[in-house]
This record gives C-alpha cells, sequence and structure tokens, in this order.
C-alpha cells in the first residue's frame, strides 16, 4: 500500500491556495498507482473538485506542455494539467513538484466496456490528437526514440 509523501498536507493546502488561488475545502490521500515517487490526492473547493498528482522525480516538461497544448487547440477530451496563478503547469514545494487536473468522476473504460458510439467518439478524438500540428519549440523539446533493435 503507498503510503503519503513527506509533505504536509497543510503545505500542500498552503501551496495550492497561494498558487492556484484556490480555497480548499478537504483534501483526501489515494493510495493509487505503482509508481513509489508519484502520490495523488482529491482536492474539494467549494464549486469545484480537483486531482493532484504529488511527483518527487524531476518533472518532464513536454508530458505537461503537450497535453495543455492539445487542450488549448480545442480537443476538450484531453486531460491536460490547470495553469497556476504563474501561467505554470506545476509548482515546487521542498522537493515535491505538484501538479493540479480538474477531477474527472467515473468509471474507466477498461472498467466497464466501451458502447460502439464511444469507440466511434475515442477515434474521432485521437484523429483530432494525431492530426495536430505542436509549434517547433515544443517539439525540440521531446526525446527522440533511437531505438535500433540488436539483432538488426
Amino acid at each position: 500500500m503507498l503510503e503519503e509523501p513527506k509533505l504536509s498536507t497543510k503545505k500542500i493546502i498552503t501551496c495550492l491556495q497561494d498558487s492556484y488561488n484556490l480555497l480548499v475545502s478537504h483534501i483526501t490521500f489515494h493510495s493509487l498507482g505503482n509508481d513509489p515517487n508519484s502520490w495523488v490526492y482529491e482536492v474539494d473547493t467549494s464549486n469545484k473538485k480537483y486531482f493532484l498528482k504529488v511527483k518527487k522525480e524531476k518533472i518532464y516538461a513536454p508530458s505537461l506542455e503537450v497535453p495543455r497544448f492539445l487542450k488549448d487547440q480545442g480537443i476538450g477530451e484531453v486531460l491536460a494539467p490547470v495553469k497556476n496563478k504563474e501561467q505554470k503547469l506545476w509548482v515546487c514545494v521542498e522537493e515535491f513538484y505538484l501538479i493540479l487536473y480538474l477531477f474527472v468522476e467515473g468509471a474507466t473504460g477498461r472498467e466497464i466496456g466501451m458502447t460502439q458510439g464511444q469507440w466511434v467518439r475515442f477515434g474521432s478524438v485521437l484523429r483530432k490528437v494525431h492530426s495536430s500540428k505542436l509549434p517547433p519549440e515544443l517539439l525540440q523539446k521531446i526525446r527522440k526514440e533511437n531505438f535500433i533493435p540488436r539483432c538488426a
């Protein structure tokens, strides 16, 4: 079972208030995931729920910037981090990085399956994502795979 990070809930709440102007009413730790260097919380405010990811390892910026770009291009189905007051996609607290998302209520397609209509919509969203053109400054940041099979 995953245990909470060595970062106090009070510091997390203060950071969310200072960096995102959120008035947090409640925060709940969830023992989810397989990464021993990341943790998740459900954050409640008076009018919205958020999903907070806390990471101990350094952020690979394109992993947050690409989804944010796609969302900003009108692909509303993409889950992207919420920008803070400084228009950044994460905040540092001590040795931790906090990444905030809007909370999506529901079950996964893997858990409950998908209807034919949902598969069609999923395909449509993938088409939008794959036909999007990333700006050159973002493309330059993305790691390139140099996979060469040993037997080749």
